[in-house]
């Protein structure tokens, strides 16, 4: 045959084979195709092409010449390879390129026992040009026009098929081209050159353009506003997480959207996509089809049936073993699917069976593909990927039920993967679709309820379809860091706070994916935002700036450790912003220790140690003037110990292990000096421990010296004579007397307890009442109490109760574990210290009202500053409590707010007098002060140290609150101490 005999034969039958092409329902169902970018490797090249559009010339090296070769189209259920196929047929009957034109001929089922490709090439010929002569179809002509490549087969869905049928398709390929379609990159074809295309993911941002582009092709391109798109497109992003998605997905959310506008329901997930498309289908025009052979076909049992028939689809397999590839199946397969009973399936009878198949091959759920009318298929692969695993999920999970040990249900889920680990690599790619759905479906569950499955089974599953999913992660987190880097340069304020937010949240995220995904995009651009703040000096942005040094602290890159110095040392730059720096570089600081960056925290360490000495006060404060010099002068002093004390509590010596952590803080006195004030700050070094909870939550400890001690308050005392006003029979009673007590060591903890510190032993188990896990009344506010101290805030309302029932189960907890955690010796055990042992703390040698001297400032303690006491001003009223450490600032011992923030429990009784009944070592009242009786103040327990919404003359360290033990109040903490063993457990 010549060429001139080929293209006579291709003009006389053109018409009529491209309209039966045109017309096959595969191809009718994608009409709609929209071009987008692939990866295009042509046989013998030594790379693959870069990512672009593909040309109708593109393809000339495949056409030209006489050689065989194969087109293979390669890529996840979805990602259009056989839209791209028909896509290039239309190029071809249209004689792109080159003019010449070419008929496709689509292949979709298994080849018969005996046929070729060649055979049904010429079969479906014979059954479009019914009554030609028989020389127009005979087999020397055929194989010559395939030869020339005048007709080119399309087998679509290759990988689909069993493996028997493969090997069939590829033992005799006819000579010519062959355009093949194939979840597998590398079918097994053999001796015949092979190019791939492979279509390319929609990438997020891109999203909107394909939307209105394939409404646009689909004649419904004003079917969705810009204010409908736009909702759409974020609903999409939150679905899949940022990661560029297939075609079929993005087609088939927005075709999810159009036939749900009215209600506005939009899917939650893949999933929950997937089931949409199901209940789209799911809605016959007579609502009667529902009713057939006495059976009610609900909602409900159309899903279950094609959940378990994709199952039982996707485990067709030689000797048993499953291949969890969307196959063809017959319809004999799905009827004992549908006739299984629970909980395999739904128990139908036969005739329910075959109604309800019928039912789903009239709704087009399940298709009958060519003429073989006992073989079915799922609409779409990526469907039924989704409904087998959505069966295979629950099938493991429901083990869990079963046996009487519930590891069982694990082992369930360990033989499954067990199972799947030692599978080719050829295997597993072609059931990459069903483990990602697979995966897709238990990282769902995950958040919803409680499960067997080990949390390691979604990492696992990722794995075995080729997705590395720590890799992954951090891709999708790289993604999420560069959009909130653009949002920083938005003009709106409010944008790039939340930017900066959303950054800080990265940083400060218990994945290594986020944290690198910050620290690799965020550290040069925030430190250059700094510096460019910085010069603007504009106040507006002032907020920014603090929140931006927070960021960089957390992602602790030498860059933004440099940008924090250079801030933090220049004294030119308003005290807020310095403190910020400061107290950034400390979180730089925490974050060095246990990563081998020693010298950079050393560096780090040096520098803040050498702010915090660098400019003592020595202030004599009258008037505005010289509280206006204070309030420049101390923030940075502030920020340095503060950042100094961050930096230690990553390190710290067990308690009892030797000698403590000398630890550099700031104390302050305010002394009356005439009418005005002397205010001087001072370095102290006290040894700090730490002492394990649960959870890898600690405890900060300092010694309190052995000594005797002077508690009370001298008579003159302003404040000392506010008892009647609030407590009965006080009249005349020296509620505050001076008396002095002989005290053994003890070690005290830093802070009040926070809310993090409390959750860790309140969870576990419970020994004699129950008490709540997260108590208080405050959430966190800010970047930093969100991210730099999460739960840092000082527990309250917790009660006196729920203090002794909180120290009972962690002293139990130390017993067990003590050992475990590298103690020796005895097990420290925990209590409430008694009110003369906590206001010998809280003076550490003070006989002034508070450790700091004559007067509280609201810059150093958090009380209502409404409110003044002697020399000092009125302030703030921050109406919450604080991130413990928020004032860096410490008595002589190294305990913080022990003025203000929370009023504290203490183990003893309410006695109006406190030398009824006392003992001269200070330990606790504990029997009941006999003028109250009958009085219901005689239950009372005392609270020391002021709070957040009292006054200053109230949180003095001589004044003495209390109240009934089951009370739970939002100005109330608790700060225990270790009283036994003493002497050796505080070290030398």
């Amino acid at each position: 045959y010549t060429p001139a005999d080929l293209q006579r034969w291709v003009d006389r039958h053109q018409s009529q084979l491209s309209d039966a092409f045109l017309g096959l329902p595969s191809v009718q169902a994608r009409q709609v195709h929209v071009p987008l970018d692939v990866c295009l490797t042509l046989a013998g090249a030594a790379v693959t092409e870069g990512s672009r559009l593909l040309k109708p010339e593109d393809l000339e090296p495949l056409l030209d010449g006489a050689g065989s070769h194969v087109l293979l189209l390669s890529g996840d259920g979805g990602a259009g390879k056989t839209s791209l196929a028909f896509a290039i047929a239309r190029w071809w009957l249209e004689g792109k390129p080159g003019g010449v034109v070419r008929l496709p001929v689509l292949i979709e089922t298994a080849l018969g026992s005996q046929e070729n490709v060649a055979d049904r090439v010429r079969s479906w010929l014979r059954n479009q040009l019914a009554g030609a002569p028989e020389d127009e179809l005979a087999p020397e002509l055929i194989d010559a026009l395939l030869a020339a490549k005048r007709l080119i087969p399309i087998v679509d869905h290759l990988s689909e098929l069993t493996p028997a049928a493969r090997e069939q398709f590829l033992a005799a390929l006819p000579p010519g081209l062959v355009v093949v379609t194939s979840r597998s990159d590398d079918d097994g074809f053999r001796d015949r050159p092979l190019s791939r295309i492979e279509p390319q993911r929609i990438a997020v941002e891109r999203l909107q353009a394909f939307f209105l582009d394939y409404l646009r092709r689909k004649g419904q391109g004003e079917a969705l506003s810009d204010d409908d798109l736009m909702p759409a497109q974020a609903q999409l992003k939150r679905i899949v997480g940022d990661k560029p998605i297939t075609v079929l997905l993005a087609q088939m959310f927005i075709d999810d959207v159009i036939a749900n506008r009215e209600e506005g329901l939009l899917a939650g997930s893949v999933p929950d996509l997937m089931l949409s498309y199901v209940r789209r289908l799911d809605t016959p025009a007579d609502p009667a089809l529902r009713r057939r052979e006495g059976l009610e076909i609900s909602e409900k049992l159309v899903q279950r049936a094609l959940r378990v028939v994709a199952l039982a689809s996707h485990r067709q397999g030689p000797g048993g073993q499953p291949l969890f590839q969307p196959l063809e199946f017959s319809d004999a397969l799905a009827r004992r699917a549908l006739l299984a009973p629970e909980p395999v399936g739904p128990g139908l009878t036969r005739q329910q069976a075959e109604a309800l198949l019928g039912y789903l091959i009239e709704l087009r759920l399940l298709l009958q593909p060519g003429a073989a009318l006992d073989r079915l298929r799922f609409p779409l692969d990526p469907l039924a990927d989704h409904l087998a695993a959505a069966e295979q999920f629950e099938r493991l999970e429901a083990q869990a039920l079963e046996p009487a040990e519930p590891e069982q249900g694990v082992a369930g889920w360990e033989a499954f993967l067990a199972a799947l680990e030692p599978r080719p690599a050829a295997e597993r790619e072609r059931m990459r679709g069903f483990l990602l759905a697979l995966r897709d479906g238990a990282m769902e569950a995950q958040g919803k309820r409680a499960l067997a499955m080990p949390p390691e089974v979604p990492d696992r599953l990722a794995k075995l379809g080729f997705l590395d999913p720590e890799g992954e992660r951090y891709r999708l987190a790289l993604q999420r860091a560069r959009k909130w880097m653009w949002e920083l340069g938005v003009p709106v304020a409010s944008e790039r706070r939340d930017a900066i937010a959303k950054l800080a949240a990265m940083a400060a995220a218990p994945e290594d994916s986020e944290r690198r995904a910050a620290r690799d995009v965020a550290s040069r651009r925030l430190a250059r935002l700094l510096l460019e703040l910085l010069s603007e000096l504009q106040a507006e942005r002032r907020l920014e700036q603090q929140e931006a040094a927070v960021v960089l602290g957390l992602i602790g890159t030498e860059t933004g450790i440099e940008a924090l110095e250079g801030l933090a040392g220049d004294g030119s730059q308003p005290p807020e912003l310095r403190r910020a720096a400061l107290e950034a570089l400390g979180l730089s600081a925490r974050e060095c220790h246990g990563s081998q960056r020693y010298s950079l925290l050393e560096r780090i360490e040096a520098f803040l140690e050498a702010q915090l000495r660098a400019d003592a006060l020595d202030l004599l404060v009258e008037g505005e003037a010289g509280w206006a010099e204070h309030d420049r002068r101390l923030p940075p002093l502030q920020g340095a110990s503060r950042a100094l004390q961050l930096a230690a509590s990553a390190e710290l010596p067990l308690l009892g292990s030797g000698p403590g952590r000398a630890v550099p803080m700031l104390t302050l006195t305010a002394l009356q000096e005439g009418e005005a004030l002397r205010i001087r700050t001072e370095v102290v070094t006290p040894a700090v421990w730490r002492l394990p909870l649960p959870d890898g939550e600690q405890l900060e400890l300092v010694v309190v010296e052995g000594r005797e001690c002077t508690i009370g308050s001298p008579k003159e005392e302003v404040g000392r004579d506010l008892y009647s006003q609030f407590r009965q029979k006080c009249e005349g009673v020296n509620v505050e007397v001076q008396r002095m007590v002989n005290l053994k060591a003890f070690a005290l903890v830093r802070h009040p307890l926070t809310q993090a510190q409390w959750r860790a032993v309140a969870a576990l188990p419970r020994l004699e009442r129950d008490i709540s896990s997260i108590p208080g009344t405050y959430e966190a506010k800010g970047l930093w109490e969100s991210y730099a101290q999460p739960m840092g805030l000082a527990v309250d309302s917790v009660s006196w109760n729920d203090c002794q029932e909180w120290l009972r189960r962690l002293n139990r907890w130390l017993v067990v574990h003590w050992h475990k955690q590298g103690g020796q010796g005895e097990a420290p055990q925990l209590a409430l210290p008694s009110e003369s042992q906590w206001e010998a703390a809280c003076r550490a040698g003070a006989g002034t009202p508070f450790h700091f001297g004559d007067t509280l400032d609201c810059t150093w303690a958090n009380v209502d500053g409404n409110y003044t006491y002697g020399a000092g001003r009125k302030s703030v009223y921050r109406q919450r409590p604080v991130p413990v450490g928020f004032f860096g600032l410490v008595n002589r011992w190294g305990l913080a707010e022990m003025h203000g923030q929370l009023l504290e429990w203490c183990a003893d009784q309410w006695h109006r007098d406190p030398l009824a009944g006392s003992t001269v070592d200070g330990s606790p009242l504990e029997d009941p002060d006999p003028g109250l009786q009958g009085n219901q103040e005689q239950a009372y327990r005392l609270l020391r140290g002021g709070s957040w919404l009292g006054i200053p003359h109230v949180a003095r360290a001589a004044f003495r609150s209390s109240n009934h033990p089951g009370i739970v109040n939002p100005n109330v903490g608790v700060r225990p101490g270790c009283f036994s063993p003493p002497g050796s457990l505080l070290g030398p």
